[in-house]
């Protein structure tokens, strides 16, 4: 996975799916088929808030730590990445002087 010079990672997120969790609980439990875990990588994690491991991703959503784990993961195996913008600082003055330009009059 390619990063910035900073080892910064740019993923793609993807919406959060239900279906992609088991409960520890039914897992220990024996209530979870085999055939549900076979062939995938299983991460274990947490989704109480309580314990504050929640993140903000750039969806909008906030979303436990261990899907952000399982995101990036998926990232590296499948090789999709965002690309991140080569010049944040400039990218932004040019929305900026865009804004501040349809706000305006111009007279001469």
């Amino acid at each position: 996975m390619k990063t910035d010079a900073d080892g910064t990672i740019w993923p793609h997120f993807s919406p959060s799916n239900p279906d992609r969790f088991v409960s520890a609980a039914d897992l220990l439990a024996g209530r979870v088929p085999a055939s549900r875990l076979a062939g995938h990588l299983l991460l274990v994690g947490t989704s109480a808030i309580g314990l504050e491991d929640f993140r903000t991703v750039p969806l909008g959503t906030r979303v436990p730590g261990v899907e952000i784990h399982a995101q990036l993961l998926e990232n590296i195996l499948t090789g999709h990445s965002s690309i991140a913008p080569t010049t944040p600082s400039t990218l932004n003055s040019l929305a900026w002087w865009c804004w501040v330009c349809s706000r305006s009059s111009w007279y001469l």
